[in-house]
């Protein structure tokens, strides 16, 4: 048998094998469950009509085994992105920027109305019930998630406690 029929016959029943082998092994890398940072109940307070800014809240888990931090969020939908803590000092609402969030080992972080968010400034365009915006975050171990924030408004039941409706 010559080189070049011994090759056209065997190479395409290995070239397939390893197509097989390999689609398998993404299928089970994507389907993994990996400890590390995951991000859920992303959403933005629909932003007063006359302002340029903006709140959003989201939940951090971290189910690694190291401390991780927040350290910094962007947004191609606004000029700036602040991470913000709200506290009561002697009776009186104060917001206070901040330069991280810690998210501790094994843990659950919630930014919420009247705690931790993220404040957005000078807005892209007008944010109304329904749109949607990105989001960039950067954490101190490396990873850096993207997610949806869908706006909701005084109608679709987000209340100043935190809670958003679960869709």
């Amino acid at each position: 048998m010559k080189q070049s029929e011994l090759t056209s016959r065997i190479l395409p029943p290995v070239a397939a094998i390893l197509g097989i082998l390999i689609a398998g092994s993404v299928l089970a890398a994507g389907s993994a469950s990996k400890p590390g940072i995951s991000i859920r109940d992303v959403w933005l307070r629909e932003p007063n009509a006359a302002q340029r800014i903006g709140a959003a809240f989201l939940t951090i888990e971290n189910s690694s085994s190291k401390d991780t931090a927040l350290i910094e969020a962007s947004s191609p939908d606004a000029g700036k992105v602040e991470m913000h803590r709200m506290s009561n000092a002697g009776g009186m609402m104060k917001m206070e920027q901040v330069q991280r969030i810690d998210v501790p080992a094994q843990q659950t972080v919630r930014l919420k109305p009247g705690g931790l968010h993220l404040m957005l400034f000078d807005l892209k365009r007008q944010l109304r019930s329904g749109d949607s915006i990105t989001l960039e975050l950067r954490f101190a171990d490396g990873s850096r998630p993207t997610v949806k924030a869908k706006v909701k408004g005084p109608d679709d039941g987000a209340d100043s406690q935190g809670t958003s409706p679960q869709h």
